[in-house]
């Protein structure tokens, strides 16, 4: 009750115009992601363990860390995978983390699909076009659909590596994006916020031109702000918290969510999002663009 107190609180100050709240951190969020690769729950059926923060919806779904399964999938060498959110539940794009063990290798993806990995621990090396590109922790790398110059896009991890994926079917019918590799803190920097107080800072991970379609960003939110105006509209959107924690609004939801924790919203879902405690809180989040909405699938 003291943090959803806080909020509130701040939230007002910020509606009269407020800089920040006082004694506020400054918004620099962590770079320590272990929260994220939590062990999940393994003691079955004990009846004293049965609160989640997980819920379903035929429009969005909130994913708890702690509830999340592992599997092995072909192609993924000494990699254990959790699916976050997938086509048969709605969304038009896979989320899901990897962890690769030291030695693990990943074969080159379907030519049809694009797929872009952020890697949270350790590093991997992408085969493009007979190049190795290194990507450590708190960098990515975009491989776009197939073509003659993207051939393998295979990776290795020596050491081992976790890391955050979104993979979906390319859906322009013209236009072709290319490899990509960056690093969040060199990504440029969208401040947002009462009076300009950057309450709330957004890194654009991939470029903002048409050939584009889908967008991927990485939100660092102050305690007791939120992350943007309340929104709803045509995009799917996913979003895994990294660090901190806050409340997540969906449709007519409120939903206590920590870092580990990932969600799922269809198009015209209502949502918002507020950090609260004593960290800031970041996002990674996903969604489509440049897509006429009568295609989307």
């Amino acid at each position: 009750m003291r943090a959803v107190g806080l909020l509130l609180l701040c939230l007002g100050l910020a509606a009269a115009g407020e800089q920040q709240c006082s004694g506020a951190p400054a918004l620099a969020a962590s770079s320590n992601y272990s929260a994220v690769f939590a062990p999940s729950r393994t003691s079955g059926g004990v009846f004293d363990d049965l609160l989640t923060r997980s819920a379903s919806n035929r429009d969005f779904s909130v994913v708890h860390g702690a509830s999340r399964a592992w599997v092995k999938m072909p192609g993924w060498h000494n990699t254990k995978l959790s699916y976050m959110m997938q086509p048969n539940k709605g969304a038009n794009f896979v989320m899901y983390l990897a962890d690769m063990g030291p030695g693990s290798t990943v074969a080159g993806k379907s030519p049809i699909t694009e797929r872009f990995m952020l890697v949270l621990e350790g590093s991997i090396e992408i085969d493009v076009n007979d190049r190795e590109v290194l990507v450590g922790a708190n960098e990515y790398a975009y491989l776009p659909p197939s073509s003659e110059e993207y051939m393998s896009q295979s990776a290795t991890a020596k050491d081992g590596a976790k890391m955050l994926v979104f993979e979906r079917i390319f859906g322009k019918a013209e236009g072709m994006p290319i490899f990509r590799k960056g690093a969040i803190a060199d990504a440029p920097a969208k401040e947002s916020g009462p009076a300009g107080a950057g309450t709330s800072v957004a890194r654009a991970l991939l470029p903002d031109s048409d050939e584009w379609d889908l967008e991927v960003a990485v939100v660092d939110v102050r305690p007791g702000f939120p992350a943007a105006a309340l929104r709803a509209h045509y995009n799917n959107h996913g979003a895994v918290l990294l660090a901190g924690e806050g409340l997540y609004r969906l449709g007519d939801s409120w939903f206590p969510v920590q870092a580990g924790d990932a969600v799922w919203a269809a198009p015209y879902v209502p949502q918002w999002f507020g950090a609260m405690g004593a960290e800031p809180a970041r996002l990674v989040v996903y969604r489509d663009r440049n897509i006429d909405p009568l295609f989307v699938v």
